[in-house]
Formats: structure tokens, sequence, C-alpha cells
């Protein structure tokens, strides 16, 4: 068991991060390997650093990238490749010390086409690093399609036997997104796949990319979108996973057109939607998707993503009380939060957004609405409501007002939720063709790895906060019988994942609960089609 692995390493502008994963590279347990550095033209110092490597390490190769690009340097490195098996590792991030070690062995041991190990991602310091699960979730092993659906779609946590790379002509094209491309045909291809369950690689998020240039990628990748599935559409297996496939497209629609909201303003933005939307129906037959609009918690997003439908941060309201979005607010305090998106839904927490959105942008066909960000208390300054969400706590506030909190655990604020709760559905009655879904949810009391359950220190804060959320559900039970109410706090594991990359918090529920419910309200949604 001593084969030799080749390592392709794409290297383009990359010079502040290139010692630490060449240093990571040469830092392998397992020793058998080549070291493959595809070079591009760069601006910095960066083909220096890999000459000196060179020099330094017998194992590292020094080669000029013959066409530009990231998946034209892999697809170089993969002819070049000496070796019977291949990784591929990106040039600003970094991989620990048994990263090649045990993938090898995994794969060597289970006579795999491909090994997955988990992986870390640095969001900007090695304090600040969140794990993130590709191979199991909640201890349980992702199938085929829950990697596609949940999963990471990454190349460089796999190792890869060469002549598996070859048989099945995988390789990859030169556009954006390479790897979501790619990962259907590596994994569909795949006879036999192994698993690591340690985070054995760092990727470093947004390390040498701009943000006006990570923007100006993601407006333009549903043509990466159109190739992949104008591709998958020629292999023996799409019929069979087409399902599978169209959720794929559309969580990745999803992921990219989310970011596009801090550059471009609502219309601009709808353009955009609507070109990736038209590319999704001209390449798979789909009829246009409901049209929605929902108010809730990070966990609600989760589960719709899960549907079939798109995930629009323009038809979101989180960080929100019903109280503040449907009273006619006009003293607002200036306010400010450094986080985009945070200060986009803090903005439409007050000034009527979410009724000019309703007046402006005529029918949706559902409205989905849970209740967890009722937990928070409401501030009220002169006529106007804000919800004290841990969003408006970080913020800064400009200039001196006086408000007072209204607290939610107070008949006071009973009363006035209940009040705007009527006035909620009185003016969405006909402006929601199809049904109001209330997804009842709750902050969760316990978290999990799968195996064992343990329940949060401030469960009994959570519970009281529960209790109130409890009496919200029963008033909607008992006032409006005619509104949908999805059970989803009675899934056989309600509780937080300690893995979830998200964070491992009582308002995070953990991804196969998220499933469960998404087909449960699937299953409703069916009935009005």
């Amino acid at each position: 068991m001593n084969d030799l692995v080749s390592v392709i390493v794409p290297v383009y502008n990359v010079a502040q991060y290139l010692d630490m994963c060449l240093q990571s590279i040469s830092n392998q347990t397992y020793e058998n390997i080549e070291v493959l550095l595809i070079v591009g033209k760069s601006n910095d110092d960066s083909a220096e650093i890999c000459k000196e490597w060179c020099g330094k390490d017998c194992r590292f190769r020094y080669i000029r990238e013959a066409i530009s690009g990231l998946g034209n340097a892999r697809n170089q490195g993969v002819q070049e490749a000496a070796g019977e098996y291949l990784v591929f590792i990106d040039s600003d991030d970094y991989v620990l010390d048994t990263y090649i070690e045990k993938l090898y062995t995994a794969i060597k041991n289970n006579n795999a086409d491909i090994a997955e190990c988990d992986f870390y991602r640095n969001k900007g310091d090695e304090s600040n690093m969140a794990y993130s699960n590709s191979t199991k979730v909640m201890g349980r092993v992702l199938s085929k399609e829950e990697k596609l659906i949940i999963g990471a779609v990454t190349t460089w946590k796999i190792m890869a036997k060469k002549s598996f790379w070859k048989e099945n002509n995988l390789y990859q094209m030169n556009l954006g997104a390479e790897d979501y491309i790619s990962y259907p045909f590596i994994i569909y291809s795949a006879k036999k796949i192994a698993y690591v369950n340690e985070g054995l690689y760092v990727y470093r998020m947004n390390a040498t990319i701009s943000l006006s240039k990570s923007l100006i990628v993601r407006k333009n990748l549903y043509k990466s979108m159109e190739v992949m599935l104008e591709k998958i559409k020629r292999e023996d297996w799409y019929d069979e996973k087409k399902d599978t496939i169209k959720n794929y497209v559309l969580r990745h629609i999803s992921r990219w057109l989310s970011p596009i909201v801090s550059s471009v303003d609502e219309n601009a933005y709808m353009k955009i939607r609507d070109l990736y939307m038209g590319t999704y129906y001209k390449n798979t037959g789909e009829n246009e998707l409901d049209n929605h609009i929902n108010i809730g918690g990070f966990n609600l997003g989760r589960i719709l993503i899960k549907l079939n439908m798109l995930e629009d941060p323009y038809r979101r309201y989180q960080f929100s009380s019903i109280i503040s979005i449907m009273n006619n607010n006009t003293d607002l305090i200036d306010i400010n939060n450094k986080n985009f998106y945070r200060n986009m839904m803090i903005q439409r927490d007050t000034g009527n957004h979410f009724i000019d959105t309703l007046n402006e942008k005529g029918l949706f066909d559902y409205l989905f609405i849970d209740l967890i960000e009722e937990r928070f208390d409401i501030i009220e300054t002169g006529n106007s409501y804000y919800t004290k969400s841990n969003a408006f706590d970080e913020a800064e506030i400009c200039g001196e007002y006086e408000y007072r909190v209204i607290p939610r655990d107070s008949d006071e604020c009973r009363i006035l939720w209940e009040k705007s709760f009527d006035e909620l559905i009185k003016y969405t009655k006909y402006r929601i063709k199809k049904k109001i879904i209330v997804i009842e949810n709750y902050l969760c009391e316990k978290h999990s790895d799968g195996v064992e359950e343990e329940e949060f220190e401030n469960v009994i804060e959570i519970r009281k906060k529960n209790s109130i959320l409890k009496t919200y559900y029963d008033y909607i039970r008992e006032c409006y019988p005619n509104i949908l109410i999805i059970d989803a706090y009675n899934d056989e594991q309600y509780v937080t994942d300690n893995q979830y990359e998200y964070g491992c918090y009582p308002f995070h529920l953990n991804e196969w609960a998220n499933i469960r419910i998404a087909e449960k309200i699937q299953s409703q949604m069916d009935k009005y089609e």
C-alpha cells in the first residue's frame, strides 16, 4: 500500500496563502506523492514561490499552465499525473497532515473509486472555522442523492483512482462553478465511495476573489448550469435521477442569487433571477414554479429550499415579528448593521415593506410562516415597532431616540401580536392564491450527534419562550381553522446538530428533520396543484 498519489494544485495570484498551502502538502504523513503545481500568469510572487518549493522538495513539479482557467488547470494536471490516485488542492487552502494518508487508506481498504472527507470553512482566521459534514450528517452516511441535496459540492475533498477518472471521461469545464458542474458525474459514475468522517481539508472562504468579481461570476453562473444540464441529459441515469437533479439545480440557484442582493437593486436582481429561471425551465421542461413569500426564522429557509421552489431573499422576512411588519410605522430609527443581509432585514422589519410588497407584486401562490422570530421582545418608539432581534441588538443606532421595550411574555405583547396577526390575515386574504401554510417550529431543547442527545444549558429559558410560541400557534388553530398548520415539532429527532455548519443553536434544526418537514409540506401542497 504505497501507490504514488498525484496532488494537483492550480496556482494563480495566491502569494499571500501559497507557502502555507504548499507547506501543508510537504508535511503529509503519506510521503509517496508528486505535487503538480499548474502555474498561471500571476501579478504577484506566486510563480517565484512555486519555484522555491520545487528547489526545496524534489516531489514538487513546476508546470506552466497551458490554457488559463481553474478547470483547464485541473484537467492539465490529470493529463500530467503519473500517480495511481489523484487529489486536488486549491492553492489558497491547506490540508491537515493526514489528509492524503487517511483518504488513501479509505479508498484502498474499501477498493473504492473515490474517497471523501469532511472539511473546515475558514471564515477569515484560524479561530473562526466551521466544521462541514460531507460524508455523514448526525451519524448517518449520505446517499448519492442526499449529497446533491444537502452535501458539499467540491472536488478538493475527494481522492479518486486515476483509472476511474479516465475511464469515465471526467473533466472540469472552464466555466464558473467547476465543481458544481462536475460533481454529479463524479458521484454517479462511482460504483463505490469510501468515507473519512474527519475534517482534513481547510477551505478559505473568498480568500482570493474580490466582492465585485464574485458578484460578476454569480451573475453568469446560469451558463454553467445550462452546460451541466445539457450534459447530464445525455447520461443514461438522467431519467431516473431528474427530480434530484432539479432539486440540486434549484438549491444552487438559491445559493448563487442570495449574495447578489448586496450589489443590485430589486429590479436588477429580478432580471438576473428571471435569466436563471428561464434557463432552468428551458432545460428541465418544468412549468413555472410557485410564487411564494415567507415570514420566519433562518431554519424556515432551510426547509423551503428542499421544496421544488426557489428560496428568494427578496421574498423573505427574517429577524422580524408580525407585530413590526404589520403596523403602520412612521417614526423610524436610523439604524445600521454592518452585515448587509442583516441590515436589509432590519430595514424590512419596519417601513411597511411587507405591505408594499404585497401591493406592488401582485398575487402570491403561498405564504409560509413560522413563529421562531416571535421569541424576541418588541421595541416601541413613537408610532413604530421594531423586533428586538439579535440583528437589531448588534446594530448601531444613529442619534438619540426614546423607546421602550415590550416584553414578549407580557399580556400587552400577546394582545398586540393577536391584533397584528388578524391584520395579516385580512391583508393577505385576496393576495394569496392557494394557501397560507404555518410551519409549527419551536426552539430546539436538545442538541445531538445522531446517537446521544443532550439538553441545552439554558433549556428552562428555551421552554419559557416555546410556551409563548405555543400560545400563538394555538391562537391560529382556534381562530383560523382554514390555515394549514404543519406540525414540524413532532419530528422524531427535533434536535440541533452538534456539527451543523451554521452553528449549534436552538433555532437551528438538523437537516434530516428539515427534509422530513419539507416532505410533509410538499404532500399538502400537492393537494392544491
